[in-house]
């Protein structure tokens, strides 16, 4: 059975201590920030969009926008539009062990068994997010998977009671965070639009 296309960006999976651990930060509100979408801090100490390739740190993925002291939802929208009147707060799921679930893309050879353990990196399908499902359109770019760099660790193949997830195009992968914001050393890309 063929695998489906439905990209949710970085999912939270399994988490490492009962239950997803969320951190609240301040937006930059100058890009548009979707739901499940890699993120990491900027100079100011504020979430914006994680940039793709290896060497630009990612803090976590986005799960909520909330604005009014982290009580009251941002807007209607399922999304963080650009230009949203700050303060505006993002609840990250930035623990450096969290493990996320991400689409493989359709670029370059399918992963396999073997490719556990290595190392890739995320790239966007079209835009960086559905305007309409507020979902992240960030997917794992399997061309470029390799052993010695890349943001995600390749952890296995996401289990399926239904059987619905096999090697292939749009695979579901469980991965953990390899250029976590908080491991990386001083000097080293810290990424962001």
């Amino acid at each position: 059975m063929a695998n489906t296309s439905f990209p949710k960006g970085l999912f939270p999976v399994k988490p490492t201590r009962g239950t997803v651990q969320i951190n609240y930060y301040r937006a930059d509100t100058a890009a548009a920030l979707y739901l499940h979408q890699p993120v990491t801090l900027n100079s100011n100490g504020k979430i914006i969009p994680a940039t793709c390739g290896s060497g630009n740190a990612i803090l976590g993925s986005a799960e909520c926008f909330l604005r009014d002291g982290l009580s009251a939802p941002v807007e209607t929208n399922p999304y963080l539009p650009a230009a949203t009147t700050p303060p505006v707060f993002v609840g990250v799921a930035d623990d450096p062990n969290q493990e996320f679930m991400i689409e493989e893309d359709t670029g370059g050879s399918a992963l396999a068994l073997t490719n556990v353990g290595n190392l890739a990196d995320f790239t966007y399908l079209a835009t960086t997010g559905n305007t309409t499902t507020g979902l992240s359109n960030a997917v794992l770019d399997r061309s470029g998977v390799q052993t010695d760099s890349g943001q995600f660790l390749l952890k296995s193949l996401l289990y399926s009671a239904d059987g619905d997830n096999d090697y292939g195009n749009y695979a579901k992968w469980v991965v953990r965070i390899n250029e976590h914001f908080t491991n990386i050393q001083s000097g080293a890309a810290t990424g962001g639009v």
